[in-house]
């Protein structure tokens, strides 16, 4: 991280950026930042037009002629590689320009078809696009009501806009089940995680949330708003946590009558005892030992205490708010408790323990110390306190067995841990609502129903003008802002880019103007929206969208028509290479700040930067002519966290703007960057230099000497952090999966490739293949297959346990060591059946649950295990959509899986039968092969291999010889595939910082050109064979799998392939089961590899 006190950069200062001898930043045209053009305005509108050539095919200019009754015309044979080799592959956008032409294409198919022009399509025009479609074809009526069943999302007869786009343009991507985004789903996994694990990692994940660390508990402990200020404070909060609490005693009664066992019966009986004032001796004299009076407490219900020790504050203070504390205060925690509670013990065992008794004593200490130094509180009188600070302890220690005890299935997980998220997170809300209530935040107080966010129009009360660089011009326009662009301009080029509180536009504006792609900027304010938009109409790579900043991820989902954003995977896997905030989070307070932070990681990409400005925390203190806010008397640094305060910012033509602004600390900005799995990047704090006070020294003297702006750069993670904090490797761990983290590049040494059978054959313990056979054979005997069963849920966590340590060994090495193990020793005979299609089933069993404990096992494509066999299907000639995996064909070298927004951590294979004939395995380190060809081939040749490329497209891999649904013949239409191909583009080599992902099938990428009507360019074809070349001499297996075997190779280092193969009559078929994994988020869960 580099921190600097920095001059900003002036209006008329120049300096390098980026490109190391190309100029930097020219004068502005305006005063301030102007419009940041620089002299490279030519070569990146040069650079713009050329992505437009590229992604404007004959294809998808022919909008109209669906409506006209013509078949879509044939693209001209290009090579479009020939536009890449000069300027090298392209920049982070990765095919992002050809997105606006494939809305405009899908758009000109709905228009053209709509031919009533009433914005939605009935049966009869449908009947006529599908005719066009399939090139005269007439449809039946079958298909016909298949094709509007498709399409027709609400069931209303008419197919709109939305309906048609969202179909068109689905991304190829696969549902996965919903878990809460702030658990990694292998946490609530019995395969991979022990209810001890499971439980442990809930208690960190409670102890860390701000329901337990609170700024507002560290103010009160400290006494931070001073003495009277804090004991006003601590009545208001005990006064208010009265209306929550009293429903504690009766969560404990209802707890108890859903418990079976009489051990977990007995804990809570002794809780119960405790909660109406009945102890043992031992107790009563460790509070006497405490100067608590034995008659104090014994015979005395707790919710009396508590109530005692509300009056006590009230006498000392004078003053009593129990009458006038607002019921919305308490609302949303009481709605978190009530939910747990439908959802009957793991609800309540949510609530009392990780959202009661586990927290209790930290946030009772808090008030407990606050009391002491703010009142001089005695043991006695603060005894409700001291006794749950100490018991609650106790009682979480013994309410801990019961959690540990009904947490076996994932279903129970999932239930427990949506409880505790929210039943915590209403905590927070609880604290959120008290300050926004309470005397010292009197501006938010006089609303106290308005959300959080500060809108755009409290902010500047409505005085909204165009174009600031035409006549107002403020301090944060020369100080702030222009450091902003200067903190992005390494990253711009070329980007999709991300203005969160975007107001007005301006810092899109000059964004794209320095070379951006495409720049979405979101506000809440409708008419600074409005403004936007109306500026820059005429751009189409500037997108302005209304909504909260707050919910940015759904605001997205929700206008992809607005800013022509691709739906699909990538909202969550990253759709944007930069984001940028200027002057948002002084709008809203530290909870709101936190969601904005989660969203922007989730939509950034790997590597993806966040720059964002916030007025410099001490201008809390600051009160001049220029710029300043009203100050607060005595009130601290620390007190002033999310107070809101009220100020001004003057402009050059000397009219003065109120201004509104959260108070954070310096600490809340990079704690919060970091708690979300950000690393810092850069800091800087702006000031007034030089230049600015020769430009006109009576607007700036008054602010010189003071730090105006801090400006933060955040970065997304390629991988997982390395020596982060504990909150960062959480973060990461709820945000990554397979599609955004790079893995680890794996390469082999000479003597691992000279020695494969050392390096890579693993025999499988014997314990192991005990508790194999045991279960398959259970499992069959019971009619379980391997599609019927439920390890989450008929599985508890201590079943294999030589199984789990074997996995996790297994798991290192594919992800941190060679990347590829060949398992042996597993004896299919063993499974004694007489006839082979048990001994099969067994098989497949023991074989599943080898690979869904080293990771989990993704059946959401074709099936939890695939049989490769040849079901005599030519792969290789003219049948579409076959799968070299149902052929007998040789299969070069290639990684699975061809979708964009699909990617699978590894690949296992298991041998059933041989071939007896062929049907040779081999493989290949691809890391290896990079690095080879990187110090053998030119660069602009390896650029090939590091651009984007499109592949094609498969759905059931076995051709078109069934029926195909309408869905299915829809999606597969050349014009609709053209789309989808178009989309689904990525490189054979993504390489960042150390990690690498390969993907790569060459037959699948000259298929895709093929239907694209693309001759594959030259330089690509070059490539291509320098690869396979390059991945034949790094090979160093080529051997046909024995009975038994289990090869599992990393699907992002590993290349690997196998011969063709015949099989012969009257001897079994050759037959492989294949099985894809997710292994990389379960690996997150193991301290030493994150």
């Amino acid at each position: 991280m580099a921190l600097k006190s920095s001059r900003a950069p002036s209006a008329g200062r120049t300096g390098k950026g980026s490109g190391g001898g190309k100029k930097a930043v020219a004068r502005p045209q305006a005063v301030g930042i102007g419009s940041f053009r620089t002299d490279r305005t030519a070569r990146v509108d040069e650079r713009r037009e050329r992505r437009a050539r590229y992604a404007r095919t004959d294809e998808l200019s022919a909008c109209a002629s669906i409506g006209e009754g013509r078949s879509t015309p044939r693209s001209v044979v290009r090579e479009e590689s020939t536009i890449w080799a000069s300027a090298g592959p392209p920049s982070a956008f990765q095919l992002q320009g050809m997105k606006p032409a494939l809305m405009s294409y899908v758009e000109g198919l709905f228009r053209g078809a709509d031919s009533t022009g009433d914005d939605a399509l009935d049966a009869d025009e449908m009947r006529e696009f599908l005719r066009c479609l399939f090139e005269g074809k007439e449809p039946t009526d079958e298909e016909l009501r298949e094709a509007m069943d498709a399409f027709d999302i609400d069931g209303d007869g008419k197919i709109d806009f939305d309906e048609f786009k969202s179909f068109m343009l689905r991304a190829n991507v696969n549902d996965a089940p919903e878990v809460s985004g702030n658990f990694n789903e292998m946490l609530l996994s019995p395969s991979h995680t022990s209810e001890e694990d499971f439980v442990s990692a809930l208690e960190e994940y409670a102890l860390a949330h701000r329901a337990a660390n609170h700024h507002l508990l560290t103010n009160l402990a400290s006494a931070a708003f001073g003495k009277k200020g804090t004991a006003d404070m601590l009545l208001r909060f005990l006064s208010a946590y009265s209306g929550f609490n009293s429903g504690f005693l009766g969560d404990v009664e209802a707890l108890l009558t859903t418990l079976d066992d009489e051990r977990h019966a007995e804990v809570l009986r002794e809780n119960l005892n405790e909660e109406m004032g009945r102890y043992d001796e031992e107790t009563l004299m460790a509070c006497e030992g405490l100067g608590i009076p034995r008659d104090s407490v014994e015979g005395v219900p707790h919710r009396d205490l508590f109530a005692e020790l509300v009056d006590f504050v009230e006498a000392v203070l004078e003053k009593s708010y129990r009458r006038f504390i607002p019921s919305y205060i308490c609302e949303k925690l009481n709605g978190a408790v009530e939910y747990a509670r439908g959802q009957g013990r793991l609800g309540l065992l949510a609530a009392l323990y990780f959202g009661s008794e586990l927290i209790v004593p930290t946030i009772y200490s808090a008030i407990l110390q606050g009391l002491r130094n703010a009142i001089g509180v005695s043991n006695r009188d603060a005894r409700f306190l001291v006794l749950h600070i100490d018991m609650d302890q106790d009682h979480a220690v013994a309410l801990r067995e019961l959690v540990v005890a009904y947490c076996r299935t994932k279903a129970d997980r999932r239930t427990l841990a949506r409880c505790v998220e929210m039943v915590l997170d209403g905590r927070v809300a609880f604290y959120d609502a008290l300050l926004r209530h309470s005397s010292l935040d009197p501006v938010a107080r006089r609303d106290p129903k308005r959300g959080y966010c500060v809108s755009r129009d409290d902010m500047m009360k409505g005085q909204i003008q165009e174009g600031r660089g035409g006549g107002r011009v403020e301090v944060d326009d020369l100080t702030g802002r222009s450091a902003v662009l200067k903190m992005c301009q390494p990253q711009v080029e070329a980007a999709t880019i991300l203005d969160v509180g975007c107001g007005e536009g301006h810092t899109s504006h000059h964004l794209f103007v320095m070379g951006a792609a495409k720049v979405v900027g979101v506000d809440n304010n409708p008419a600074m929206v409005e403004s936007a938009t109306r500026r820059n109409e005429n751009n189409k790579g500037e997108r302005y969208v209304l909504g909260d900043a707050t919910r940015l991820k759904e605001v997205l989902l929700n206008t992809s028509n607005a800013t022509n954003l691709m739906p699909g995977a990538q909202f969550d896997i990253g759709l944007f290479d930069l984001a940028v905030a200027v002057y948002l989070f002084n709008c809203m307070t530290i909870t709101d700040m936190n969601q904005v932070f989660k969203d922007v990681f989730s939509l950034l990409r790997p590597g993806g930067h966040f720059v964002f400005s916030v007025p410099h925390p001490l201008m809390s203190n600051h009160n001049g002519e220029t710029f300043g806010f009203e100050q607060q008397g005595s009130s601290s640094y620390f007190a002033l966290r999310d107070k809101l305060l009220e100020g001004h910012a003057s402009t050059m033509t000397g009219q003065k703007l109120k201004v509104q602004m959260y108070c954070k600390t310096f600490d809340d900005y990079i704690r919060t960057g970091r708690n979300h799995g950000f690393e810092i990047v850069e800091v800087e704090e702006t000031r007034v230099d030089a230049d600015h006070l020769n430009t006109n020294p009576a607007f700036f003297e008054g602010v010189n000497g003071i730090p105006l702006q801090l400006v933060i750069k955040l970065r997304k993670p390629v991988g997982q952090l390395e020596n982060a904090n504990d909150g960062s490797k959480a973060a990461t761990a709820m945000n990554m999966n397979a599609l955004n983290t790079l893995p680890k590049k794996l390469t082999w040494s000479n003597a691992v490739q000279r020695h494969p059978r050392n390096a890579f054959f693993v025999q499988i313990p014997d314990a192991v293949k005990l508790e194999l056979h045991i279960a398959a054979r259970e499992f069959h005997d019971q009619g379980i297959s391997v599609d019927d069963i439920d390890l989450e849920g008929d599985l508890p966590s201590q079943s294999f346990p030589s199984l789990r340590a074997f996995a996790a060994s297994i798991r290192n090495t594919l992800l941190h060591e060679t990347g590829l193990v060949l398992l042996k020793g597993l004896n299919l005979d063993a499974f004694s059946y007489s006839d082979s299609e048990s001994m099969v089933a067994c098989s497949k069993m023991a074989y599943y649950l080898i690979c869904n404990h080293i990771g989990t096992v993704d059946g959401s494509a074709r099936g939890r295990l695939f049989d490769v066999t040849d079901q005599s299907i030519d792969a290789m000639g003219k049948t579409d959509n076959v799968l070299f995996s149902v052929s007998n064909c040789k299969a070069d070298w290639h990684t699975d899986g061809a979708s964009k927004d699909k990617v699978y951590d590894a690949v296992a294979l298991l041998c059933i039968h041989p071939s007896c004939e062929g049907g040779k395995s081999k493989v290949s380190n691809a890391c290896n092969a990079h690095d080879s060809l990187s110090l053998s081939i030119p660069q602009f040749m390896m650029n090939e291999l590091h651009r984007p490329m499109c592949r094609d497209i498969l759905e059931n891999g076995k051709g078109n010889r069934r029926r195909l649904s309408m869905r299915s013949k829809l999606s597969r239409a050349d014009s609709v595939m053209s789309l989808r191909i178009s989309y689904n583009s990525y490189p054979i080599f993504d390489v960042q910082q150390g990690r690498m992902r390969f993907r790569y099938m060459r037959h699948w990428i000259e298929s895709a050109h093929k239907k694209m009507h693309w001759k594959v360019p030259t330089l690509l074809r070059i490539a291509m064979d320098a690869l396979d070349d390059t991945l034949d001499r790094g090979c160093c297996f080529h051997e046909s799998l024995e009975r038994g075997d289990i090869l599992i190779c990393n699907n992002a280092c590993v290349a690997h392939g196998r011969d063709s193969f015949k099989n012969t009559p009257g001897k079994p078929p050759r037959h492989l089961v294949r099985a894809w994994m997710q292994v990389q988020h379960v690996d997150l869960l193991t301290p030493s590899n994150s």
